[in-house]
């Protein structure tokens, strides 16, 4: 059996007890993003103390910020939900803006393309509304990573 083959199968299996139980994908979301957002943090401390001389004052921020994000790293690690949280949050605020950009451009463009993508925008938006709801909700957040994992593997062996 190929590679390919091979890994979509395990891409099913993996999606599949992701489906069965949604919080181990979304706890594993959130470790991964946890440690990158540590490791980011170590580099930006490091880097701004190490600079210090030739930064002066400004290296202090960096430290700040590099603290910041270890802390916040580590919260995504312990606490899934938060993660499910903060990025329901992006997707509401990135979906209002589609949404708004959608209704200016109705609303304001003075040809039929404009008006096409602004309805088109606005349905994004709403997309956007509705996945962030969806999202917001750990369990279904998960259930949906298991559900892309599971699409890809089975677009992995149809593929072949």
């Amino acid at each position: 059996m190929e590679t390919d083959t091979i890994m979509s199968i395990i891409a099913i299996i993996v999606g599949i007890i992701i489906m069965a139980f949604p919080i181990l994908g979304v706890a594993a979301t959130s470790l991964i993003f946890g440690l990158g957002f540590i490791i980011w943090g170590v580099i930006t401390l490091l880097s701004s103390y190490m600079l210090e001389r030739i930064t002066g004052p400004f290296a202090a921020s960096g430290i700040i910020i590099g603290i910041l994000m270890i802390i916040f790293g580590a919260a995504l690690i312990f606490s899934p939900e938060l993660f499910a949280s903060v990025l329901s949050l992006l997707i509401y605020i990135v979906g209002i803006f589609i949404l708004i950009i959608g209704l200016i451009s109705i609303f304001a463009s003075p040809d039929k393309i404009g008006k096409t993508s602004g309805i088109v925008g606005v349905i994004i938006g709403i997309i956007y509304l509705i996945l962030g709801y969806i999202i917001s909700n750990p369990s279904d957040f998960g259930f949906l990573i298991g559900l892309g994992i599971l699409i890809m593997g089975i677009l992995g062996i149809l593929n072949r």
